[in-house]
């Protein structure tokens, strides 16, 4: 569902449609891959592929994103982009938590 709900930027929206919400992004993003990385090994491989793909076009829209006055939304950014380094290990994702 997350994955239909997705822009093809990689950002989803909160409220509104076409909002491409920071928030939304980094919280959702964070969230679905840590759930995937905890259950990956029971995904199937085209599923799989489907959300690593979904969840390489949301951290790539985040990490060209910083808002200074919503830590808490930066942080999710962060988790998410370092969860998807643990994902994949590439050099990419860690670059752009870091």
């Amino acid at each position: 569902f997350w994955a239909s709900a997705q822009h093809p930027s990689g950002s989803v929206d909160e409220w509104y449609r076409h909002e491409h919400s920071y928030c939304a992004t980094a919280f959702t993003t964070f969230g679905i891959a840590e759930a995937f990385r905890r259950v990956r090994a029971q995904v199937s491989t085209a599923d799989a592929d489907r959300i690593l793909s979904s969840l390489a076009r949301s951290a790539a829209w985040l990490s060209t994103r910083f808002n200074g006055e919503v830590m808490n939304q930066n942080l999710a950014a962060c988790a998410a982009l370092w969860t998807m380094h643990r994902l994949t290990a590439a050099p990419r994702w860690l670059t752009a938590f870091e």
